[in-house]
C-alpha cells in the first residue's frame, strides 16, 4: 500500500487523492513540504465526502475496507508538497522466555 505523490495547495487550490481499501487498514499520511511557506492540512473523508479524521502534516488511522479520500490544504502558507502513504504494520507476537523448571 505504500505510496507517494507530488502536488501543491493554496488557499484556492485544494488537492485530494483517491484510497482504497479491499481489507481493513492502518496506515499514516505524511505531507512534506517541498517548496514554499506551506503547513499542510490533512482531511480523510469517506466516500460520501465527510470527514473522518483531520491533522496537520501527519495522519494516521484506522479503516475498514471502502473508499476514501486525503484532502490536501494548506493550514497557513501555501506551496508544494509530497504526500507519503504508508501502511503501520502491526505487530500481534507475545514475547515469552524459555524458561526450565527451577528456573527463572
Amino acid at each position: 500500500m505504500d505510496a507517494v505523490y507530488s502536488g501543491n495547495v493554496n488557499s484556492n487550490r485544494y488537492e485530494k487523492w483517491p484510497l482504497s481499501f479491499a481489507e481493513s487498514h492502518n496506515f499514516a499520511v505524511t505531507v512534506t513540504t517541498t517548496n514554499g511557506d506551506l503547513t499542510p492540512l490533512l482531511i480523510l473523508l469517506d466516500e460520501a465526502n465527510n470527514e473522518i479524521a483531520s491533522a496537520v502534516g501527519t495522519l494516521n488511522s484506522n479503516q475498514p475496507l471502502g473508499n476514501y479520500y486525503v484532502q490536501v490544504q494548506p493550514e497557513a502558507g501555501s506551496g508544494y508538497y509530497t504526500l507519503t502513504i504508508r501502511e503501520i504494520v502491526v505487530d500481534t507476537t507475545l514475547s515469552h522466555h524459555n524458561c526450565s523448571p527451577g528456573q527463572h
